[in-house]
């Protein structure tokens, strides 16, 4: 199980989890969506490493939609809902490409999650979206058997409760 391939996935995680905790800490949606851009650079790395292509290439449809958002809120335009619609239909056709085993559902469902946080304007909707996603996140990695991954994003949902609690009493 400790191969180097296996190290080296864990290190992706490790680059991954620690750009989204730093969205937990602004409100700026170009830093936020330059820190996604890392983490799902980061993603793709480690779920190739471990050989799973679902959460690899629903991380490539992740890359597509931060890049498509960036350049959006770049120019200023609101991202339409059809927009997203395109990109949940390709994560749903990711998915079934890729299916290898009903746990290859909580990727898709956590990716949903991540195209809807990224797409909300509203900073309390990207800290739930981002927490929920978490969570299935989690299920996946448990059957990817990331023991890291797990670890972190446990830390990730906990920094979202703290992002969400800070919302409120700021």
């Amino acid at each position: 199980m400790w191969t180097i391939d296996y190290i080296l996935s864990q290190i992706c995680v490790v680059v991954a989890v620690v750009a989204l905790i730093i969205t937990f800490f602004t409100s700026n949606k170009r830093v936020i969506l330059i820190l996604s851009l890392v983490d799902v650079l980061a993603y793709i790395f480690q779920f190739l490493l471990l050989n799973q292509y679902t959460g690899a290439f629903l991380n490539v449809v992740g890359l597509i939609r931060v890049l498509t958002l960036y350049i959006e809120h770049s120019k200023g335009i609101y991202t339409s809902i059809l927009t997203i619609c395109f990109l949940n239909f390709l994560s749903i056709l990711v998915g079934v490409v890729t299916f290898v085993g009903y746990y290859c559902i909580f990727a898709i469902i956590a990716e949903f999650l991540d195209t809807y946080a990224l797409w909300s304007y509203s900073i309390l909707g990207y800290r739930w979206c981002a927490f929920f996603a978490s969570l299935f996140w989690i299920i996946y990695f448990i059957f990817c058997k990331s023991v890291f991954a797990i670890g972190l994003e446990i830390i990730l949902m906990v920094m979202a409760l703290f992002g969400i609690v800070r919302y409120y009493y700021r």
